[in-house]
């Protein structure tokens, strides 16, 4: 450590009566750099979790492992509905499915993760519907706009 010596006797007296301005407080202070982009960034231990709105509580991936065998289940019904159902039905079916078969968990890695119990296809896309409504003359902007291109 470096040694700061009082430029007065003044100065001397503000750092003994002054807890703050201790020399210990001081020093450290002084092992870091004027320029905050050369200091270490001292990371909270409690981290914040970026997509935290994401995670469900009540959706856990130990939960969903060992409730049933998702693949078998949707093969088995994307069979039914390919051969003949409603569109309500198949909606139910995406609904009810798209629920279990993808999962927001944490992450050891990336403190957030999209987890699946299916296999993906390479390039396969994974829409979650929000809620969201959007006014139709936005849509029908949209669609134009998309149509011009």
């Amino acid at each position: 450590g470096s040694i700061i010596l009082p430029l007065s006797s003044s100065s001397s007296t503000l750092l003994n009566n002054n807890p703050t301005c201790s020399l210990e407080n001081y020093n450290k202070k002084s092992s870091s750099s004027s320029c905050s982009r050369s200091n270490v960034y001292d990371r909270k231990t409690r981290e914040r979790q970026r997509f935290g709105w994401l995670l469900n509580q009540s959706r856990k991936i130990e939960y969903a492992l060992k409730s049933f065998e998702i693949d078998d289940a949707l093969a088995y019904t994307r069979r039914i509905l390919l051969a003949e159902a409603s569109v309500s039905l198949r909606l139910y079916h995406l609904h009810y499915f798209s629920e279990r078969a993808l999962l927001v968990g944490s992450s050891p890695i990336h403190g957030c993760g999209l987890f699946t119990l299916i296999d993906l296809v390479e390039g396969q896309m994974i829409v979650e519907y929000s809620g969201e409504v959007v006014r139709p003359c936005l849509t029908d902007k949209r669609e134009r706009e998309n149509e011009g291109k």
